[in-house]
């Protein structure tokens, strides 16, 4: 009987951890901490990571609804090409899959809106600027919110 009851915890546990984990990660994309009305789209929110006089922004939601507002992946940066030796973009989901790689230019690219789902994505950048190993590098959630 003692055995039939521990069986009965046991797959309760396993079945709520399920729901909560399938709920959370669909298809490896952790829903969003913002909704599209908490957010006033004309403001854009950035990333920013600099080392001395050198500045990289990256945006932290895109709003592909074809209103002309964040619509697409920005990133800002004061380095040209001379300034750096080497970059590198990553955005992961939230299965901790690499979904995107672009190295050595600037801008980063972005893969097309469209072609994601709403959610979350991890990226991390690093942006080696001389042989003395001065680095730019960070990470942060992009977020996708269609209305």
């Amino acid at each position: 009987m003692e055995s039939i009851l521990d069986m009965k915890n046991i797959f309760k546990i396993v079945f709520v951890s399920f729901i909560i984990i399938s709920c959370t990660k669909r298809n490896c994309v952790t829903t969003s901490d913002l909704s599209f009305d908490q957010l006033e789209e004309s403001n854009r929110t950035f990333y920013k990571f600099s080392v001395d006089s050198f500045d990289i922004s990256i945006c932290q939601y895109i709003t592909p609804n074809g209103d002309g507002l964040n619509d697409t992946f920005e990133m800002n940066s004061n380095l040209k090409s001379k300034d750096y030796i080497s970059t590198k973009f990553r955005l992961l989901n939230a299965c901790q899959e690499v979904i995107h790689v672009h190295e050595n230019s600037l801008p980063f690219s972005f893969p097309d809106e469209k072609s994601l789902s709403d959610g979350q994505y991890s990226f991390t950048i690093s942006v080696l600027l001389d042989e003395n190993k001065d680095v730019i590098s960070g990470g942060g959630k992009i977020r996708i919110i269609r209305r």
